[in-house]
């Protein structure tokens, strides 16, 4: 029996996490990233720091699972379920965001970059209340843009005093 008799039995088995690190790779290609740009602004989009190695680990299937599935998908325009776990659609139908998702996106963002600390219960609170505006249609992005900038003039007030 030779050595390439043996080998026709064995069965190629790819990495657990090589699945989501394709389509990983996917969704940065999808956003036009690379995997500094992704690093770059899950830090400042999310506050969420990714090491390079981290980084490299989750794109070449060392990685089965990361707990950033939401922020990750975010920065690069995708579903988070798809990313996770490969069902469903990558993007949604049309490519775009819907004027609520867009909101709701718009909101979280202003929440990361503006609000500190996390652990504070009456922003939390107003969180929730910004979002419930948003599933009910009254928070449109007009208004997000609007509370941006007001946040905005606050932060520079502050930081002026």
């Amino acid at each position: 029996m030779s050595e390439d008799d043996d080998k026709q039995g064995v069965v190629y088995q790819p990495k657990k996490g090589a699945a989501l690190g394709a389509r990983l790779e996917f969704a940065m290609m999808h956003a036009r990233l690379k995997p500094a740009d992704l690093r770059r602004r899950l830090k400042v989009e999310h506050g969420v720091t990714m090491s390079k190695t981290n980084t490299y680990k989750l794109l070449n299937g060392g990685v089965e699972r990361t707990k950033y599935f939401m922020e990750i998908a975010e920065v690069c325009n995708v579903n988070a379920r798809w990313l996770a776990t490969g069902h469903g659609f990558m993007t949604d139908q049309t490519g775009r965001l819907s004027s609520r998702e867009q909101a709701a996106k718009n909101i979280h963002r202003l929440m990361v970059q503006h609000v500190v600390p996390p652990n504070r219960n009456d922003i939390l609170r107003l969180h929730g209340r910004m979002l419930g505006l948003i599933q009910h249609g009254l928070l449109t992005p007009e208004l997000v843009t609007q509370l941006g900038q007001t946040l905005d003039a606050l932060v520079d007030e502050n930081e002026g005093a």
